[in-house]
């Protein structure tokens, strides 16, 4: 592992509720972006599902095997993992590959922003959304809309919101939280910042996510 970069940790479980098989399905995106930006060395996947953590390996990366809890989240794999392994590293990457879209320079970015910020819980990925919910409609009663707002796009306000492609945590802060009942709580009462995500927003967490991603990915193959 390239001790000049932060550990990458990649929590992937065998098992999605709402979107069955989209962790193995997203990995390999994963993967390909952690070669074009020379980080592949630096990265575990953690998973809790023996075949995964096998294909995981057949792509090149690092695997870890845990043994999950009902209901944990990957705060929590992120945690046991800095603990068991007993990372060297203040910090380290938690890269969802549930948010497959990020620009190249976007650890960079993070690096950068942690040596302005001594000793911050954690740096997250933001991005600039549109607000359009003057166009919200109620499509069970005649697609009325939901909202008493002027239609013209020109008031849609823009929003900067938390996006979650990429973070950059403090095993210390992330140790303390994670002894409380709701870690991703806890988490968000930390001290942070964000880093703009200049790649398009998406996370994908159900089906129609997956078809939407796998139509953006087809377009992008027929066009180059």
């Amino acid at each position: 592992m390239n001790k000049n970069k932060y550990p990458i940790l990649i929590p992937i479980k065998g098992n999605s509720i709402r979107c069955p098989n989209k962790n193995k399905i997203l990995l390999p995106y994963t993967v390909t972006y952690l070669k074009k930006i020379n980080r592949l060395e630096n990265a575990v996947v953690i998973t809790d599902n023996i075949k995964l953590g096998e294909y995981a390996e057949s792509l090149g990366i690092k695997t870890y095997f845990e043994v999950c809890k009902e209901d944990q989240d990957e705060l929590i794999s992120c945690d046991n993992f800095v603990k068991n392994v007993k990372i060297n590293e203040e910090y380290f990457f938690l890269m969802p590959v549930t948010h497959p879209f990020r620009t190249l320079e976007l650890c960079n970015l993070f690096e950068k922003e942690r040596e302005k910020y001594i000793g911050i819980d954690f740096i997250v990925s933001s991005n600039i959304v549109t607000d359009r919910s003057n166009f919200f409609v109620d499509s069970n009663k005649n697609f009325s809309f939901l909202y008493s707002k002027r239609r013209m796009g020109k008031y849609c306000k823009q929003i900067h919101m938390v996006e979650g492609s990429l973070y950059l945590i403090n095993k210390h802060f992330l140790s303390r939280i994670v002894q409380r009942n709701d870690s991703n709580y806890y988490f968000w009462e930390g001290n942070f910042r964000c880093v703009i995500n200049e790649a398009p927003f998406i996370d994908i967490d159900t089906m129609d996510d997956l078809r939407r991603f796998n139509f953006i990915i087809e377009i992008i193959k027929k066009i180059w």
